[in-house]
């Protein structure tokens, strides 16, 4: 078995920290939500209750739907339980004190086949989230696309010669010159980024049902630690280790 540290890759994107590492399917019980994911979206592959502008979103989620009983929700107990080694290291690689509780919240989960568009938006009430690739076949799923936040960007003319000279490339120090930036990921794969970072989903018709979860990330301090007792079993609390 692989471990965390053998899979995991801290970069910056546009200056904001980015982790993306893998997650080990056997931390925790990765069937029985997928199940209970493809169940809901054979109900109803359109269900779509949030949507931020009149584009929505045609793929089937369960944002601001998830005390709808047609749609059972899945069992996120292991789950953000095995959030917590990345979601800590990432945490350390920033170099937070050691006064710092962590609230992880699982938020969301998306499921599609077909061609849709998860509109761009950023997450709130956070300091960092989460998405996991649970299903997803490379060849025929596509990536979380991130969006450069430097409005001076879609100005700047020039960039377009730079790039010319340099060429297509996956080398994220590059990202400078590009408006749009998409990490190639597979099944397993998370990434872990600020909350700030605007962020859209187009998928494309596909055999594999493409499933993804999000969670978001706070800080905490130390002396509210006592809010972790009215948390529902979907979130979990955490105190930064002061070493390893």
């Amino acid at each position: 078995m692989l471990t965390f540290k053998e899979n995991n890759k801290f970069c910056y994107l546009w200056g904001m920290p980015i982790l993306i590492t893998k997650l080990d399917p056997k931390e925790y019980n990765k069937q029985e939500i997928l199940k209970t994911i493809t169940d809901n979206y054979d109900k109803d592959p359109d269900r779509e209750v949030w949507a931020s502008s009149s584009m929505g979103t045609n793929i089937h989620h369960s944002l601001e739907d998830i005390n709808n009983k047609n749609f059972p929700v899945p069992d996120y107990t292991k789950l953000i339980k095995a959030y917590q080694i990345p979601t800590q290291h990432y945490i350390q690689q920033l170099g937070f004190n050691t006064s710092v509780n962590v609230e992880q919240h699982i938020v969301n989960y998306t499921a599609s086949r077909k061609e849709a568009f998860f509109e761009p938006h950023y997450h709130t009430g956070c300091k960092f989230s989460m998405v996991h690739y649970v299903q997803f076949n490379p060849k025929e799923n596509s990536g979380t696309v991130f969006m450069n936040p430097y409005l001076h960007n879609e100005y700047w003319q020039e960039r377009r010669h730079i790039r010319k000279n340099i060429g297509v490339t996956d080398d994220v120090s590059h990202s400078w010159i590009y408006d749009e930036w998409k990490f190639p990921v597979e099944e397993d794969d998370i990434i872990i980024f600020p909350a700030p970072l605007k962020h859209y989903v187009k998928t494309y018709p596909s055999k594999t049902l493409r499933v993804t979860i999000s969670m978001n990330i706070q800080l905490i301090d130390k002396d509210f630690a006592t809010i972790g007792s009215e948390l529902r079993s979907e979130r979990s609390m955490f105190q930064k280790p002061t070493s390893g």
